[in-house]
């Protein structure tokens, strides 16, 4: 499918039957019919603290002769017999169970188990401290197996002997003599260009990788799914790479990497000292008198007047620089520096915001996505904000105002005794009130609440949320927006909760409770709220979760200010934007995808799209529209 396919009589009667809809249902939280954000995997012999494991997308629960996984995305509980003998290794997108001569994969989005029979000599090449890889080498003998939990299938293919292997987070390379191999999470397919000689140190993270041969430099970008090479700068070397971004420095010359966009930019930078940094998608060289910024997102540099003194922080796409008299804010997603001349104290960076407290005791925020300062609301106070990933909490009089970093824009919240909760490493921003419990929707730029019996303590992380308050369970996921909860059983009562990146799990007695903070509807992009950058002008997957053997039509458009309520759920689809794509089969165990094909044009860059499905179950349930996903696309 492409963005910009013409499906205007698909749209037109898609539109009416939504408004025709809309006039019968109260504008109220419509919600559809969907698969439960909550599952339970009932444990009747028991249930074991140690047993439950959990990272990214994936719970786990080892009942000694089965292994029980959890999909965040198809969320559903599947098992796979085991030995006690066998071993077992998670990552965010991943689990494998290595069993005798038996190699199991397990997907995160598919929710499926595949298997291979190995020898017994064969090693998995990802090192242990590498929990975020999207992408499993298992080396045996000559023959590499590689495993995504995007696709959930295996690949294979033969390299000589001393060929040299890296692998990190989307991409994996392999320099075998003079040909550079490359192989990304999200396609898997092996691709490979010529080098003028061997490679002396290959890497892989991220997006893509690089290999260094004599005095070249050749990388490889899974999204861009090309290759490119350029000349190293000559001389001793300053090296920094973090992510999608790599630099080398040897005065006067600069060389900046992109796994994003799959090439090289140069830049003549001078001599003299230098510092080099770089963190995800940003990087930077700091010489006497002029800072020179890096975005691995545009694959440009742009240069500021500061003393080399100053004080410099980076965290993904947001880099501050904090003189004497005035603080310089850099945006990778932009690629512009905006400068606030005020002396500032406190300083705070993450991957889509930073603030500062000023000389008169006020607090400001910066949006990475907007590219500006904001200065607090009328009634706020002289203290630091309080930031997530790509949001903020400020006090005020009344209470609190949440800024949302798409919009720049506070939301006032009216409280006399709440206490907030925040975490610069999640995306989770709330306020815990004695009845209540809110949290904020960043993309959307609203709070959500809901009644509580007794004062929440929930467990956050990364994009999740999860509370047990009574006989309900309440979680909220960054990328879906919704607060949601489910009734439970007396008996199944939580004793232990815990959050992971986009599940949650609440252990009871006997058995584990599931939570998903995903929507049914789900892109490869996940920026602000986590790292994951796609460019426009590239293949972007889509993911869908649905019953099984159902069919789903895919919906695109401009996100909504406000959902419209429908009798088939809320349309997050600003409806004069609203494009049908493809219908997609739902597999047995209820998952699509598709490749879309993105142009690159100026008018879809920045743009903030929704993505949602039109569900039509095989079977006399009723039709309904999944939960929305909010995708950044530059």
């Amino acid at each position: 499918m492409s963005l910009d396919v013409s499906a205007k009589s698909s749209s037109f009667c898609l539109r009416t039957c939504l408004l025709i809809g809309t006039s019968v249902v109260a504008t109220m939280d419509a919600r559809g019919q969907g698969v439960p954000a909550f599952a339970e995997l009932p444990l009747p012999g028991g249930a074991n603290a140690a047993s439950v494991t959990q990272l990214g997308k994936i719970a786990a629960y080892d009942d000694g002769a089965m292994l029980y996984s959890f999909s965040a995305h198809t969320r559903k509980w599947s098992g796979i017999a085991k030995s006690a003998s066998a071993t077992l290794r998670q990552a965010n997108d991943w689990f494998l169970l290595v069993d005798g001569t038996r190699y199991s994969a397990y997907s995160a989005i598919h929710g499926t188990w595949r298997s291979v029979t190995l020898s017994t000599s064969a090693v998995v090449l990802n090192p242990a401290s590498q929990r975020n890889d999207s992408i499993v080498l298992v080396q045996d003998g000559a023959t590499i197996h590689a495993y995504s939990g995007f696709t959930g299938q295996w690949v294979s293919r033969s390299f000589g002997a001393t060929a040299t292997f890296a692998v990190q987070r989307h991409a994996a390379l392999a320099a075998d003599g003079t040909t550079l191999w490359g192989i990304g999470a999200f396609d898997m397919v092996w691709r490979s260009q010529s080098m003028a000689t061997t490679a002396t140190r290959v890497v892989a993270d991220s997006f893509g990788g690089y290999a260094e041969a004599g005095g070249s430099v050749y990388g490889y970008s899974a999204q861009t799914r090309t290759f490119a090479s350029a000349s190293l700068p000559p001389g001793g070397l300053t090296v920094s790479e973090s992510g999608d971004v790599a630099i080398w420095y040897a005065a006067p010359q600069a060389l900046a990497w992109s796994a994003l966009r799959g090439n090289f930019s140069t830049l003549t930078v001078g001599t003299g000292a230098a510092i080099v940094e770089s963190s995800r998608q940003v990087g930077l060289i700091a010489l006497a008198g002029t800072t020179h910024f890096y975005s691995a997102a545009l694959g440009t540099w742009t240069s500021v007047t500061v003393p080399v003194s100053a004080t410099r922080i980076l965290d993904s796409t947001t880099a501050l620089v904090v003189d004497v008299s005035s603080v310089h804010a850099y945006s990778a997603w932009t690629g512009t520096v905006t400068s606030l001349p005020q002396t500032v104290t406190q300083p705070q960076v993450t991957r889509a915001v930073a603030a500062a407290v000023s000389s008169g005791g006020m607090p400001w925020i910066y949006s990475a996505i907007t590219g500006l300062w904001y200065p607090a609301p009328t009634g706020a106070l002289s203290q630091p904000a309080l930031l997530s990933v790509h949001g903020g909490l400020v006090r005020t009089s009344t209470g609190f105002a949440a800024f949302s970093s798409r919009t720049g824009t506070f939301t006032p919240f009216v409280t006399s005794n709440g206490v907030p909760f925040s975490d610069p490493a999640t995306a989770i921003l709330g306020i815990i009130e004695p009845n209540r419990l809110s949290v904020f929707e960043e993309r959307g730029a609203r709070w959500h609440s809901t009644s509580v019996q007794n004062a929440p303590v929930p467990s956050t992380w990364r994009l999740v949320l999860i509370n047990a308050d009574g006989n309900k369970l309440q979680g909220f996921g960054a990328q879906n927006g919704i607060l949601e909860q489910q009734i439970i059983p007396a008996s199944t009562l939580p004793v232990a909760l815990r959050a992971s990146s986009e599940v949650a799990t609440a252990q009871h007695a006997k058995g584990v409770w599931g939570y998903s903070s995903l929507p049914d509807v789900l892109t490869a992009a996940q920026y602000p709220e986590f790292r994951r950058i796609f460019l426009t002008g590239n293949p972007l997957p889509l993911y869908v979760s649905a019953p099984a053997n159902s069919a789903v039509v895919s919906l695109v458009g401009a996100r909504a200010t406000n959902p419209l309520a429908t009798p088939f759920g809320n349309l997050h689809i600003d409806l004069a934007s609203l494009v049908v794509g493809p219908v997609l089969p739902v597999s047995a165990s209820g998952t699509a995808a598709v490749e879309l094909a993105t142009p690159s044009v100026p008018s879809l860059r920045g743009i903030d799209l929704a993505w949602q499905g039109f569900v039509v179950p095989n079977g006399p349930a009723p039709a309904y529209l999944t939960r929305a996903a909010a995708t950044l696309l530059r």
